[in-house]
């Protein structure tokens, strides 16, 4: 020890205190934490080679422009609200006639005549739209009868019930057997 003491008084240098061993040890450590916690958080969130490969390739993106020539993209927005309006009239006319020839056949339209006519009016597009409002007609229809027939059953649920002739002869039966008992238990 005394050695050590004596090279340190030559080379000027003091001994260390505690407190100035811990500064030094923090001063150490906390940056290879800091940088531990760095690689790791790089490690994570870093992009795959896969992705790298993508982003080169352009695969990442939709580079892809849409042309309006080939997907019947209209270009001027009247005529687009002119041809949507005449559709709209289309349909409102082929929903009157439905609306009649369901009225005039009760809801119950021949298969053939129904089919021939539905195939002969509607275009391939139009086609699942006038089966999505065939659908909604059956379900409003189904609703409509089933309204009926409660309407029915809450009419009937206030009337007094109809007594048949039996019940009519039962009844006096008894009103004269309580006239008679009451006359019996008058005498004496």
């Amino acid at each position: 020890m005394e050695k050590e003491q004596k090279k340190n008084e030559t080379k000027g240098k003091r001994p260390l205190t505690e407190e100035q061993r811990r500064r030094r040890r923090k001063l150490l450590v906390y940056p290879l934490m800091g940088l531990t916690f760095l690689g790791c958080m790089w490690l994570i969130f870093a992009p795959s080679q896969e992705d790298r490969e993508k982003v080169r390739q352009g695969q990442g993106f939709n580079a892809d422009m849409p042309q309006p020539e080939n997907s019947g993209i209209i270009g001027d927005k009247a005529k687009a609200y002119e041809q949507q309006r005449l559709e709209n009239r289309q349909k409102e006319r082929r929903g009157m006639v439905c609306d009649l020839s369901s009225f005039w056949h009760g809801g119950a339209e021949k298969p053939d005549t129904a089919a021939v006519s539905d195939d002969c009016r509607l275009t391939p597009v139009e086609t699942p739209r006038k089966e999505a409002e065939s659908r909604q007609h059956a379900g409003i229809r189904s609703s409509a009868a089933a309204n009926k027939r409660l309407n029915t059953s809450l009419g009937t649920f206030y009337e007094p019930s109809k007594e048949d002739a039996e019940k009519k002869k039962l009844r006096q039966r008894i009103d004269e057997l309580e006239r008679v008992v009451m006359e019996q238990e008058k005498k004496p």
